[in-house]
């Protein structure tokens, strides 16, 4: 019985096997999955067929000729609206039989043809099966070529096509449609609708703006570039239509397409130094013709201008060219700006990574700051405005401080003036604040040799906010001084905020001698990916002492008889001591009032606490507008909270200030041995706690809010 089994289950996927392989179509689903796929739907019947259609065949087979030049290395499957049971392909362009599938549809297509209308719904609907099947990826596309002149309603067109236009949709596949101009334009209107909808476009088949129309669009797609129109004029079949194609330094290739409307009309190349090119360049110069199209392809072309001479019979030529260059310019990367420097745009040109340089080329950076204003800036590789080395392919500009904090974008253009080709790259860069150090000095009288003397205090500052630092990143230069003057200039830390960083730092001075000096503070250190030094600006010292000015000599006296003395008059004693009493008591009482309207000032202007602590399920353990403290501290810290008056553990040397703008912070006033954090950060100085912030301490984590959570 198990053995009967087995017979039968060898017979089943014989019999399976069969039918895959027999199937309409059996060798695409054979073959491993492409990429992306254009299966390309001919509706024959209307466009060949009687003597006078030549000239659609013809179209048809310039259209399929340009598909392949544009989409090359892609692969393609056919099928034509009289014959929809029968697939041509798929077939990869780089397949050794791809030329033999060509010429098969190049025949099928040339063969006359009855009338064989098929519906769009059915058309569309059998190019959706034949897709699916061959499992094609997102993206892949449908062209349809017609050339139906019958009036058809739209709705009848459309039959029953709404679930397949839902499935094409859903698999993110793109529709592209090709008419004829005689299309019925009821048809037109119904394939542009779908086109639109599926992502794809419509494209009306006329020479040469159509055709020009679809080389431009599929290089966009294809992410290929931009077809360039060179020139285009009505030939009258005497005059020589004589062209000129300027080709850049490092172009790797160039592809000039002649759009034709008459077959007969023919051209010739020149290269840049007059002369046709020769058997010996035919590894790097191609022509493809088809029956309204010429292209003309370069390879690692000879940097100049070629030229093309166009002859023949009356009709319109229009030229067109896309390229590729093997030159890329890239800017050279930097990290954070720092606000009020000037910015150094360094840009190298370069070829398959070598650095090469270019002659006869312009660069230019245009930069636009955070506000979107922009300011164009040339670039040179001349040894001048900023460049070390004329002639090394970097380009150098510099730019005044930026002022302005945030990220700026950067638009370049590598571009030679006499063949107008341009490359282009785009950059950007962030500027922001950095460490700057503020000294206050102090007031001193005089330096003694041999004294250590304070004179002035340094704050690290990232903007207007204090910023800890290591002290080992601080130090000091001096000039000035004569060679053996002993001279130590010490920065000590007032208090560390963690470990081993502070914010406010006292500067002593000492010298052994009588010398003047001029010492410069500095910072050195790494921040936002860079090195990065800030200094102070010169500050004077000196140890000598002020000369002693001499007395000045009194001039002779001269005999001036002096009148009689008057007689003193004597104020009374009390009315005297009265009067002191008055002026002394109300300069005290003058001043004890400013002191107190000063402090109510302070007071007043001080924000009152205000928010909750909770925890993580919103039980409210403080309420900060609530929080009864001492006169004294309600006081003197009207918007300060010490942390070691809550009655939560952890917090001792911590305390809560509450500012303007609803915004409160978390300042740590001492080291401690238990780490208070900030949204997973540790507080070494000041913090700004957020709505709905975390503070952790001890193990513990409480949420902040501003308003009592529900």
């Amino acid at each position: 019985m198990r053995m009967f089994r087995i017979y039968i289950t060898l017979i089943a996927l014989m019999l399976i096997a069969s039918v895959v392989l027999l199937a309409p179509g059996a060798n695409a689903q054979a073959q491993e999955p492409f990429r992306k796929l254009t299966i390309v739907v001919i509706d024959r019947s209307s466009i060949s067929g009687d003597a006078e259609e030549a000239e659609n065949v013809d179209l048809l087979h310039t259209l399929l000729g340009l598909l392949f030049q544009l989409k090359d290395g892609q692969p393609f499957a056919f099928v034509f609206t009289d014959d929809l049971k029968t697939l041509y392909g798929p077939m990869d362009m780089d397949a050794a039989a791809f030329s033999e599938l060509r010429e098969q549809i190049d025949d099928f297509i040339d063969k006359p043809v009855g009338s064989s209308h098929k519906r769009l719904d059915s058309v569309l609907a059998e190019a959706y099966n034949y897709l699916a099947g061959l499992a094609a990826p997102q993206g892949s596309s449908i062209y349809f070529v017609t050339a139906r002149q019958e009036q058809i309603s739209a709705a009848d067109e459309i039959g029953s096509f709404a679930e397949t236009f839902r499935l094409i949709k859903q698999a993110e596949w793109n529709v592209f449609d090709f008419t004829y101009p005689d299309t019925n334009p009821d048809l037109k209107s119904v394939l542009s609708n779908v086109s639109s909808e599926t992502g794809g476009e419509s494209f009306d088949l006329t020479i040469p703006d159509g055709l020009t129309a679809i080389a431009d669009r599929l290089l966009r797609r294809e992410g290929k570039g931009v077809l360039t129109q060179i020139s285009e004029r009505d030939l009258d079949g005497e005059a020589v239509f004589d062209v000129s194609v300027d080709v850049a330094p490092g172009t790797g290739e160039m592809n000039v397409l002649v759009f034709r409307e008459n077959s007969d009309i023919s051209l010739n190349q020149k290269k840049p130094d007059g002369f046709e090119p020769s058997e010996e360049d035919s590894t790097s110069s191609s022509i493809s013709e088809m029956p309204n199209l010429v292209v003309w392809k370069l390879v690692d072309p000879m940097p100049g201008s070629w030229g093309i001479e166009i002859q023949g019979d009356e009709g319109k030529v229009s030229v067109s060219r896309y390229s590729t260059n093997r030159y890329s310019v890239v800017m050279q990367p930097f990290a954070s700006i720092p606000l009020g420097d000037p910015v150094e745009i360094v840009v190298g040109v370069f070829d398959a990574g070598r650095i090469v340089p270019v002659a006869d080329a312009e660069m230019t950076a245009r930069i636009t700051d955070p506000s979107g204003n922009s300011i164009l800036y040339p670039l040179s590789d001349k040894g001048t405005e900023g460049d070390s080395v004329p002639q090394d392919g970097y380009f150098t500009a510099i730019t005044p401080p930026v002022a302005e904090e945030g990220v700026y974008t950067v638009d370049i253009d590598l571009y030679w003036l006499k063949i107008e080709h341009t490359i282009t790259t785009n950059s950007s860069f962030d500027a922001r604040h950095f460490p700057s150090l503020s000294f206050t000095p102090e007031p001193v009288d005089i330096i003694e040799p041999g004294v250590r003397t304070k004179i002035g205090t340094l704050d690290v500052l990232v903007g207007d906010q204090p910023f800890s630092v290591a002290p080992d990143a601080l130090g000091w230069t001096a000039t000035g001084m004569d060679i053996q003057s002993d001279l130590i200039v010490d920065i000590i830390p007032q208090q560390y905020v963690a470990s081993d960083r502070a914010i406010t730092f006292d500067v002593y001075y000492t010298t052994d001698d009588e010398t003047k000096a001029t010492i410069v503070l500095k910072l050195e250190m790494e921040y936002a990916g860079r090195p990065f030094i800030s200094e102070t600006d010169s500050i004077v010292m000196s140890s000598v002492p002020p000369p002693v000015p001499m007395p000045t000599p009194r001039p002779a006296a001269t005999a001036t008889p002096m009148p009689p003395p008057e007689p003193p008059v004597i104020e009374p004693e009390d009315d005297i001591t009265t009067v002191q009493i008055i002026i002394t008591v109300a300069a005290i009482l003058g001043a004890l009032a400013l002191v107190i309207i000063a402090i109510l000032v302070y007071w007043i202007s001080r924000p009152s606490p205000f928010g909750y602590l909770s925890t993580e399920d919103g039980e409210v353990l403080v309420s900060f507008s609530e929080f009864k403290r001492s006169t004294m501290n309600n006081l003197m810290k009207r918007n300060r909270i010490l942390g070691e008056e809550l009655p939560l553990p952890g917090f001792d040397n911590i305390e809560f200030v509450f500012a303007r703008a609803h915004r409160m912070f978390v300042h740590s006033i001492a080291m401690s041995a238990s780490t208070v954090r900030v949204d997973n950060q540790p507080v070494t100085d000041s913090m700004e706690v957020v709505d709905e912030g975390s503070i952790g301490a001890v193990g513990k984590l409480y949420v902040f809010t501003a308003e009592r959570p529900e």
